[in-house]
């Protein structure tokens, strides 16, 4: 047999205490500090006394770990803002227009974290700008900001922390080179894909496009993941060869982080960059891949719980997990002639990935959205290409400005754009009403692990 198709918990350390983890954090009421120290205090003595008997020694460190997410359990609501106090923060991305409102993402500096406000769309709330401080406070309408609760000014930049001000210098920095795009021979849809799929900049995207992207099963090409940093991560290892220099693997490190914060610092960027991290320190490990997934959705839940509950979150874990699962068995199921013929083995193999992909995530697109992309296949034929080639141009374009680079990134863009409505128009290219429960959605990735237990032994 070989061992990399077969998963057990001794190749995957980890996997363990991120089930517990997850199964604290919805088991039911949260914790308090006291108890859950003292709780984790009496089972890690226990799993030191249990050293002779591994199997009790993991359920006890399975234990701690159902302790901690219990003490972290996830709250579901937007955040606790007080109601009419003066509260004072900054500008943390560009506000985004909408047809009554204006959208602004502020940083509290209080609180640490970053909240959507809806301003009075006016001549003074469309002034506003990335970085600057503001007072606001809520009225009695949700998350409205009227003419009369906010103001410009405060010392709020002043209380920002170190981290604070780093990741507002890279968002400041990001819109900087939005600036580079609108200057590109691009209409009003190609620079918003080129926006969103490189630096992570969704403001221009309409609905129509986001719903034809989704349609044709491309919609995960628009949020940054795990293929953009991939590609970038393999970009900067091969064409500035890192990892010949004696702290290469340092600088690929800050480049891949510097990447991640300076998209917004998104949750499949940070579980992308966190894996890379992993696998750039431990290169060559047995099971490092899926090791180091679990190990960035420990830490990502471990710095904010509340990300078990977030859509990305799920289905970034859910798709990368289900292809490090399946994919060493579905290359097993391939015919090992074809690797004479790269070009059919390339087709296979992204047919495989695309197929182990939709494995971890189509049960979730069906509970959020109500839909099945039904030639998702052949929309990733075309779209890892177009994305090497956008990722690769915008790179080059950012480093050394030119503008036949220019004209290449747009014309990639826009025959992506059209094949993938091509696609989104052609009979049946989705199923729509799908509404699953929770529990038929736990039922369908049951089914996945029998699927993938029978490919295991019948292969």
């Amino acid at each position: 047999m070989n061992r990399r198709a077969s998963l057990t918990l001794h190749h995957t350390p980890l996997l363990l205490p991120l089930i517990c983890l997850i199964a604290g954090m919805v088991s039911g009421p949260q914790l308090n500090m006291v108890a859950g120290l003292v709780l984790m205090a009496i089972l890690t003595a226990a799993a030191w006394a249990a050293h002779s008997w591994s199997a009790v020694q993991s359920l006890l460190v399975g234990g701690v770990f159902v302790v901690i997410g219990m003490m972290n359990t996830p709250d579901a609501s937007h955040g606790h803002v007080p109601q009419g106090e003066w509260m004072e923060g900054v500008v943390a991305d560009m506000p985004t227009e909408k047809p009554k409102t204006m959208a602004v993402t502020v940083l509290l500096p209080a609180e640490g974290k970053t909240h959507q406000f809806y301003f009075r769309k006016d001549s003074c709330s469309r002034s506003l700008r990335m970085a600057e401080a503001v007072r606001l406070r809520l009225s009695h309408d949700g998350w409205f900001v009227g003419s009369h609760d906010w103001q410009r000014g405060g010392n709020a930049r002043e209380q920002l922390s170190r981290w604070q001000r780093m990741r507002l210098w890279f968002m400041t920095w990001r819109q900087q080179l939005l600036q580079r795009y609108q200057v590109l021979p691009a209409d009003e849809t190609e620079y918003a894909i080129l926006a969103a799929m490189t630096l992570g900049d969704k403001t221009a995207l309409t609905p129509e496009m986001r719903d034809k992207f989704s349609i044709s099963g491309a919609g995960h090409v628009l949020a940054l993941s795990g293929l953009h940093l991939g590609i970038i991560f393999y970009l900067l290892s091969r064409l500035l060869l890192l990892r010949r220099f004696r702290f290469g693997r340092a600088l690929l490190i800050c480049a891949l982080w510097a990447f991640a914060f300076l998209t917004g610092l998104s949750t499949s960027t940070v579980r992308s960059a966190t894996m890379l991290t992993v696998l750039t320190l431990f290169t060559g490990r047995s099971y490092a891949s899926l090791n180091a997934l679990c190990f960035a959705a420990i830490l990502l839940l471990l710095i904010d719980s509340s990300s078990l509950l977030d859509m990305g979150f799920q289905m970034s874990f859910a798709s990368v997990g289900a292809i490090l699962i399946f994919m060493p068995v579905f290359e097993q199921l391939l015919p090992q002639s074809w690797r004479r013929w790269r070009p059919l083995w390339w087709t296979a193999t992204m047919m495989a990935v695309s197929m182990a992909a939709q494995i971890g995530s189509a049960p979730l697109v069906a509970y959020y959205f109500g839909r099945f992309s039904t030639y998702f296949l052949f929309t990733n034929l075309l779209v890892i290409p177009a994305v090497t080639v956008i990722l690769w141009g915008a790179l080059l374009l950012l480093l050394v400005p030119c503008y036949w680079m220019g004209v290449v990134l747009t014309t990639t863009v826009g025959l992506l754009n059209k094949g993938l409505s091509l696609i989104a128009s052609l009979p049946l290219a989705s199923i729509e009403g799908l509404h699953p429960s929770v529990l038929q959605v736990a039922l369908l990735y049951l089914l996945a692990a029998i699927i993938y237990r029978l490919l295991r032994v019948f292969r």
